[in-house]
């Protein structure tokens, strides 16, 4: 059981060198791993995937408005792959 927060942070290029210009919280995410299997929750959608010590493949969604009524979604795919390096 992994939980983890999501902050998001950028500016909006008005003003120069101000790199930091918005950060705030954007979600709680639950995360579970049973042997190679990986699921989660989040308060905007949920993940689930396979993962082995150098991949991992994992689709995740995305509710817009905080709501699972599918007026808004977004999917993703991501891939990690950890080549190994010199010991």
């Amino acid at each position: 059981f992994t939980p983890q927060f999501v902050f998001r942070t950028g500016y909006d290029g008005s003003s120069y060198g101000s790199r930091f210009r918005y950060f705030y919280f954007t979600s709680l995410n639950l995360n579970f791993r049973y042997q190679k299997v990986i699921w989660g929750l989040s308060n905007a959608g949920f993940h689930v995937g396979w993962q082995t010590k150098p991949l991992r493949i994992m689709l995740s969604s995305r509710f817009e408005n905080g709501d699972f009524s599918g007026r808004s979604y977004i999917g993703n795919l991501s891939f990690r792959y950890v080549f190994k390096g010199k010991e």
